[in-house]
């Protein structure tokens, strides 16, 4: 990194930290490769044995940066997408911009007809990692960031070289420095909203600095139009313990049983049936609608 190299000494006693001389570095990617292919312990040995020797050989006819961008990985139609169009439309000649989805989303055939949609998880999709200089998401998490999963280890030297942006889903309001603090997510850009929001972030317990946090606004603002309708919209968010856990193949959460008697679920069937509520919104004039984080 930045002309030095970092190694452990033969016999595993000391760390070394010297400049790069000529060649070395190729030499360090052949005996890496050989060590891999070799290897019968690590997962996916075969495949990253291949995967790295193309992403070398390609590396070198990249003339366009790639980047990455995505929301979830069965959804589109976020902070992400609007970015894609923003790029698609306005510097398709200076990036080679992916867009990462499922085919079996809903918004598959929409995205693609806007440029390159590629199937999370996918040979592409790897390879592309491995050359790209920017991934940009809606969602933190890893599943959006290492498409390699349970034997990502190979590649870590590689990877760690892509640059992250994390375009967020919404405006943080409460102390989420547990999750996203720099020790844990290593982000290069933090978008935010609100100069309150910027600050919290900036001077919080997230350890980023003033260069790596954006005032910007979320992408999706930029499709705000004003279509003044007599709505009310209840939003709430999610509540992670009532949720097992995530599904690396999807990046949703899956649903733990019985969700629908609890308090959190009968407390919003409870609001959006109650008789003061549909009474205020028939007197006057308005509809009420609900939709899930």
């Amino acid at each position: 990194h930045n002309g030095w190299i970092v190694q452990r000494e033969k016999g595993g006693q000391s760390i070394i930290v010297r400049k790069v001389l000529p060649g070395l570095i190729l030499g360090k990617e052949i005996c890496l490769l050989s060590e891999v292919r070799k290897s019968k312990k690590v997962l996916g040995a075969q495949k990253a044995f291949v995967l790295r020797l193309v992403s070398d050989v390609v590396r070198p006819f990249v003339r366009k940066p790639i980047w990455l961008i995505s929301d979830r990985m069965n959804h589109a139609d976020d902070n992400g997408e609007v970015f894609y169009r923003y790029l698609k439309k306005y510097h398709k000649g200076d990036v080679r911009a992916f867009f990462l989805l499922l085919p079996d989303s809903p918004d598959y055939e929409r995205m693609k007809e806007l440029g390159d949609v590629i199937a999370p998880f996918g040979w592409r999709h790897k390879v592309l990692s491995l050359l790209a200089e920017w991934s940009v998401s809606s969602q933190i998490d890893t599943v959006y960031r290492d498409p390699f999963r349970d034997y990502g280890h190979p590649y870590r030297d590689i990877l760690r070289k892509t640059r992250f942006v994390f375009l967020q889903h919404g405006v943080i309001s409460a102390d989420m420095s547990r999750l996203l603090d720099k020790d844990r997510q290593e982000l290069d850009g933090f978008i935010t909203s609100t100069p309150k929001e910027y600050a919290s972030i900036v001077n919080g317990d997230y350890h980023y600095t003033d260069e790596q946090v954006w005032l910007t606004g979320l992408p999706r603002f930029d499709r705000i139009e004003d279509h003044r309708e007599k709505v009310v919209t209840v939003m709430p968010t999610w509540r992670s313990y009532l949720f097992i856990g995530q599904n690396s193949a999807t990046g949703e959460w899956d649903v733990k049983g019985g969700f629908e008697n609890s308090r959190y679920a009968r407390f919003y069937h409870d609001l959006m049936h109650h008789p003061r509520l549909r009474e205020a919104a028939s007197r006057l004039g308005y509809r009420v609608q609900f939709k899930c984080h």
